[in-house]
Order: C-alpha cells, then structure tokens, then sequence
C-alpha cells in the first residue's frame, strides 16, 4: 500500500469512543462543544469522518455537523444492538469500513476506551495513529475503585494502545508521568494539551449576577461529590444551580428536602446556553474528588466566573489559589468557608474571574487548540513520509 501524501491537508477518521454514538452526545449536551474543533479544523481544509456506535439516527446530524461525515456503524434503527453486538462489531471495523479507512490518511481515536478498532485500523491500513486519551482510564480505574478484573482489562488495552500510537495525546503533565513510568512510553511520543474552549462564546456578559447564586456543570454522579457541597450549604440563604444529570441525583433531591437547602435542578443544558447561567451566577463550584482537565471549570473561567475548587489533582493544576480561583480541601466545611469568604467581597470575585479569563484564553482557547492539533497532523504524516 502506497504511503499517504503529507502534501495534501489531512483527512482524519475518528473513532468514538466504544459504544458512543451522536445521540448520546447530543442528549448529554455534548455535541456541540465537541464538533467544534473539527468544525475549525474544516476551515484550514482538514476534513473529518466521525465513526459512530449509532444508527441510521445519526445522519440525521448531517447538516449540522456540515462538512463533517458521518458514518454510523449500525445502519438501522430497528436492528437490535446489545453491547456485546457492539463490541462484535468494533472488532470488525477494519475490514467492514475499507472504502472509508482507505480514503482517509490519519486515524485518531476519542477517548482510549475503544482504541483497539483504531489500532487495528493503523495497522491494517498503514496510517499514522493519534491516541487521545482524555482521562487516563487507569488512573480513572484507580480512583473509582473499580474491579481488579476491570483495571486489568484497561491496563492491558492501555499497554497495546500506547505502544502502537504514533502519538499521545494528553490532558496533564500527571497523566504523561504516569503513562511513561507505567508503560515505558517516551516522553518524545506524547503531546499535552488541556482541553480547549470555545472563549468567542464562553465570554462575560453584562448580566446582573443572581445573589447569593451557585453554579455546577457536569454529571451527577458520586466522584463529584456534590453531597458534600449540599451539606455546605446547610443552614444557609445560598441559592443552588446544578446543571446535568446522573445517578445521583434522585439521592441529591432527596437530601436537598429534607434539609431545606434551595437546589434547583435543570437537567442537561444545551452548550450554547451555559455561558447565559454562568454569567448570572456570583459563583462556580467544583468540588469533584478527583478530575482529568475539566471542560465546565475551563468554560466558566472563560466566562470571567469566581469559581472554587476542591484542592485535588485535575482542579488544582488549574485553579492558582488567590489568583484564578480559590482551593479548599475537599470536605464541607472548608468549602463553606471558602464559599462565604468570596461571596462576601464582591471586588475578590470580578478580581479572580478576571485573571480566570485571562489564563484561559493564553492556554486553552479553541483557537491555539486547533492550531495545534493540525500542526500534529502535519507532523505525524511528515514522519511517516520520512
């Protein structure tokens, strides 16, 4: 097989991450934040193949993912499709997507939890491979606590990925140390990069800031430990904003009754409407027990927003204490002190929101993202011209 041209602009297949589809991306809010890159990158003549683990449902986003293909691998929408069809099918994709993977001259994955189609992909059809990760999985295994039969698994297809990337793409400097101590990955064959921001649209508005007003983003689900900051806010006059959904929160309803805290819960929110809630909030609150790069602390930064954070690995490689942000160790009392001291000094606030849009938009706006993300593609297929 002849090698790709690096003269032309790349064309990039990439790979969802296993069982994903655009309906599930679009349902949790997703879909917009995440075609955006893709979108820039049309604009300098790169084009995208977005393989899905939907149906026939997601050609229907034809026209709004525009020029972005679409190529969902189960054709109908009537045909049963368990997981374990899913994972059958994802062990298929080479041979089954030839006319696709042919035509593209770069594959990269999504999130590494499904790499092995993408792998085997590369290998099939000789293409460079650009691995993103996301969170690394082991770490993310780690600190869920999840089974040794489970973190096993990942670590075996963790091992086989890394090695059979051309590159690596990571969110942190931690996740880079652990994969090259773990896996004897060269530091030369990984990219860090924290994840980008729209900061066109997430960006102040002149907007009278509800008093008293909390904000969160993102999945209600136990590692955010937002039970924790719904005990914070006991006996208290704060008004709660939580945005998004998860299994926690029937748990967090409940509580919130009970104890008379003033929550009021919105569901998944579209992208393009975030930046409205942000701007009418005194203050953001992520007080996870652990994080990748999160999107939605990046995003209301962006928007010049106070926010707090728990001082944990993920929020405090963001957060610079007293300057960006404000940290407190993750337990309830340490947050409500830090929560009163900025909600008393509204100067303190507009003075961290301020430096927090500064930061973002010298080192993660969508614009540098993209730059350099096509700057890879060039390099990865300058090498393997070379």
């Amino acid at each position: 097989m002849s090698a790709p041209d690096a003269r032309k602009a790349p064309s990039v297949a990439l790979f969802f991450t296993f069982g994903v589809s655009l309906i599930d991306w679009d349902h949790l809010g997703y879909l917009e934040r995440e075609i955006q890159l893709y979108q820039d990158l049309a604009e300098r003549g790169i084009k995208t193949t977005f393989i899905t683990y939907g149906n026939d449902l997601d050609l229907g986003y034809e026209s709004r993912l525009d020029p972005i293909k679409i190529v969902p691998l189960n054709t109908s929408r009537f045909m049963p499709y368990s997981r374990v069809m899913k994972y059958l099918r994802s062990l298929s994709l080479p041979a089954t997507l030839q006319k696709t993977l042919t035509s593209v001259n770069l594959i990269k994955t999504n999130q590494l939890w499904g790499s092995w189609s993408a792998v085997k992909a590369a290998r099939v059809y000789q293409k460079p491979l650009l691995l993103r990760c996301g969170y690394e999985p082991n770490l993310l295994a780690a600190r869920q606590g999840r089974s040794w039969l489970y973190r096993k698994i990942v670590r075996m297809v963790s091992r086989k990925s890394y090695q059979a990337a051309d590159r690596i793409l990571l969110a942190c400097e931690e996740d880079s140390a652990f994969v090259q101590q773990e896996f004897n990955i060269s530091r030369d064959k990984i990219s860090v990069r924290m994840n980008f921001v729209d900061t066109d649209l997430f960006a102040p508005q002149d907007r009278q800031k509800l008093e008293k007003s909390i904000l969160y983003i993102g999945r209600l689900a136990a590692e955010k430990n937002l039970a924790m900051l719904l005990e914070a806010l006991q006996g208290s006059d704060y008004m709660l904003t939580l945005v998004g959904t998860g299994e926690e929160q029937p748990a967090l309803k409940k509580y919130a009754s009970q104890n008379n805290i003033k929550v009021d819960f919105l569901g998944a929110v579209p992208n393009d409407k975030l930046p409205g809630l942000i701007n009418r909030h005194a203050l953001f609150v992520l007080c996870s027990r652990y994080e990748g790069n999160p999107k939605a602390l990046l995003e209301a930064m962006a928007c010049g927003a106070a926010v707090v954070g728990s001082n944990v690995i993920g929020i405090n490689n963001v957060i610079r204490h007293g300057v960006t942000g404000w940290l407190c160790e993750p337990d309830a009392e340490a947050l409500r002190v830090g929560i009163d001291h900025l909600m008393e000094s509204s100067s303190v606030r507009e003075t961290l929101g301020n430096n927090a849009r500064k930061y973002i938009l010298e080192n993660a706006s969508l614009a540098s993202y993209a730059e350099a993300e096509a700057k890879t593609y060039s390099e990865l297929l300058s090498t393997i011209i070379g």
